[in-house]
């Protein structure tokens, strides 16, 4: 499975991308540290797409944020929204933001950093 790592923590995406990857999930992973900049290549490599995507999304990031990036996300076609699952990986104390992100239909879980990669699996094989 295709898997974009989406935050600003160029640690945390370092050590993501590892447990991604020893756990088995994917070692086809992207990373972006820029929010605008993941919108971006989804909206122009969509139409390659044959497979689901796995997006792990940060809430908390300079420039654009996680759930504004929801909002952008949702702007686009349908049959990209369909092949998306998308999990918000934060660290993040915002209620506020976090029910926002919880409330979002495209968004299938809501995960704590740091990554519990067993998590995750359990949540994929649910959501197949």
């Amino acid at each position: 499975m295709y898997v974009l790592l989406i935050d600003d923590s160029k640690i945390d995406n370092a050590v993501n991308k590892k447990l991604l990857a020893l756990s088995r999930i994917s070692e086809d992973i992207e990373v972006f540290t820029d929010a605008k900049a993941s919108l971006v290549m989804i909206n122009e490599m969509s139409d390659s797409w044959t497979s689901p995507r796995l997006v792990l999304l940060d809430l908390n990031m300079p420039n654009m944020d996680g759930v504004q990036w929801l909002k952008e996300f949702r702007k686009l076609p349908s049959s990209i929204q369909q092949l998306t699952k998308i999990y918000v990986l934060s660290g993040s104390i915002d209620r506020k933001q976090l029910d926002i992100a919880e409330e979002d239909p495209s968004v299938l879980a809501l995960l704590e950093k740091p990554l519990d990669v067993y998590q995750l699996q359990q949540l994929i094989k649910y959501d197949e």
